[in-house]
């Protein structure tokens, strides 16, 4: 949809410079002014551009010009063709098509009462939403090249979000720029344990890691920066508790508070090929183990809003909005939903505040 389209993470690369990045829909364009620069793409180039996209890939060009240009371009073809998969467009239907969906689209978003409007949920949550003239969720951080530090990813974010929120309520208004080290909150927490991240026994990970994590965060402390890293300073909490899932008038109402929180849930095969808009609901018979643990994997992030879908009369599906650590190409900028009868613990922190804030 037209209006929609600030939610998309459009990028524009190189097929040589695609290595090492995921994307849900990648689309080749071979339509160039000279081309023999067709075959200056090498065929691993090719593969891994192929092989990146998570749902599916479009390969646009002129079917004649690729079989002359022989190589890998000839084998697409062929390879497509033999498919059944290669498809020949009218550019002339083509301009006819996309001015009709142009005319559809806007009708279809401006009518209250079609299907797709009721099917929209309706959601509170702090994603773009500022306090105060002030945006309090921290950065979308990545943990790729650290794995199994989601508790530690989250725990910060979340910390990071109320100090934000603490800034955003003093006279006038100020930023936090402040950022925790994940590397010294895990640290802390293999002093604590006396042991490293994925030797513990089976039964302290999931839940059991999260808690020791707060405590850790509650006793210690973690070591924070500011943005020009000129100044540093242990932030600590002053407590944790954990909030029931199902109490949802209660949970709605620490959120729109500004309570940013940290959740965790149980992964099932069907997270990993997550559309960017789709709520996320655990499938206990398609659960995802571990490789390392034989157990059922979990998951923590940030627990950042709260909504619902209407299925029928008087009849609701909740959600939770999540932020991720795994980067940007998580859902819509690492924005997720969550079925909250999937989410099996939250808790709320409150962060110990220094008498002139978290200012630089």
């Amino acid at each position: 949809m037209y209006e929609m389209n600030d939610r998309f993470d459009l990028q524009v690369k190189l097929i040589s410079n695609l290595e090492g990045n995921l994307f849900d829909v990648i689309m080749i364009s071979t339509i160039i002014e000279d081309d023999a620069e067709l075959n200056h793409v090498s065929k691993n180039s090719l593969n891994v551009t192929l092989t990146s996209a998570r749902h599916c890939c479009f390969v646009v060009g002129r079917s004649k010009t690729l079989v002359k240009s022989g190589g890998i371009w000839k084998d697409l073809v062929k390879y497509a063709r033999d498919l059944g998969v290669m498809r020949l467009v009218n550019t002339n239907e083509l301009t006819e098509v996309i001015e009709k969906f142009e005319k559809d689209d806007s009708d279809h978003i401006s009518d209250p009462n079609c299907a797709f409007s009721r099917k929209m949920p309706q959601e509170f949550t702090w994603v773009e939403r500022p306090y105060r003239t002030k945006y309090i969720l921290a950065h979308v951080r990545n943990q790729k090249g650290q794995p199994d530090t989601c508790t530690f990813q989250s725990s910060c974010g979340v910390v990071e979000s109320l100090m934000k929120l603490h800034n955003a309520n003093m006279s006038p208004p100020q930023e936090c720029k402040w950022n925790l080290s994940v590397d010294d909150l895990k640290n802390k927490y293999e002093t604590s344990i006396r042991k490293k991240l994925m030797s513990e026994e089976k039964t302290d990970r999931g839940k059991r890691r999260l808690k020791v994590t707060l405590e850790s965060f509650k006793r210690h402390g973690v070591l924070g920066r500011n943005k020009t890293q000129t100044k540093s300073r242990i932030i600590k909490i002053l407590l944790y508790e954990e909030v029931e899932p199902s109490e949802t008038v209660r949970l709605t109402k620490l959120l729109e508070e500004g309570n940013i929180m940290v959740g965790h849930f149980r992964l099932s095969w069907n997270y990993f090929t997550l559309k960017p808009d789709e709520v996320y609901a655990f499938n206990e018979k398609k659960a995802f183990i571990h490789p390392k643990s034989n157990l059922v994997a979990s998951h923590a992030v940030m627990m950042v809003g709260i909504g619902h879908q209407q299925t029928g009369p008087k009849r609701f599906l909740r959600h939770m909005v999540m932020q991720n650590s795994e980067g940007k190409l998580f859902g819509i900028n690492g924005i997720g939903r969550v079925r909250k009868n999937s989410v099996r613990g939250l808790y709320r922190l409150e962060v110990e505040i220094p008498k002139k804030g978290f200012l630089d």
